[in-house]
């Protein structure tokens, strides 16, 4: 419905129900808006080596990747060498696993499963 004052058109009323019906809607979602002070850490793995006994063989690998955990929290599969960001405060416990190229192909990533796993 429009209403008419001295031969202009002043306001749409249609217009605005539907602006003040949808301005609680926006004012919600703007008041779950939240910023987050919290800095990340970076943690640096630049490569992972492989030790053996003597009787073992040579320490030759293929490790390209590294599968990192905090505190239980899996972080992700990281191409070395590798730069991780972490949002963690206090003592963590951190698991690196070495990763492998599955049948050497690009995108499929493996924890190799003969090697021990490094916590720190």
């Amino acid at each position: 419905m429009n209403i008419r004052i001295g031969g202009t058109l002043r306001y749409n009323v249609a217009n605005m129900s539907s602006a003040i019906s949808t301005a609680p809607l926006l004012l919600l979602l703007l008041g779950a808006c939240r910023s987050f002070d919290e800095v990340p850490s970076y943690l640096s793995v630049p490569s992972v080596t492989l030790t053996t006994l003597p009787e073992q063989g040579e320490p030759t690998s293929k490790i390209t990747d590294a599968w990192v955990s905090v505190n239980g929290k899996f972080m992700g599969v990281w191409e070395l060498p590798a730069r991780i960001p972490v949002l963690a405060e206090g003592t963590n416990r951190v698991t690196v696993v070495s990763a492998i190229k599955r049948n050497g192909t690009y995108d499929d990533r493996l924890r190799y499963p003969f090697f021990t796993s490094w916590e720190g």
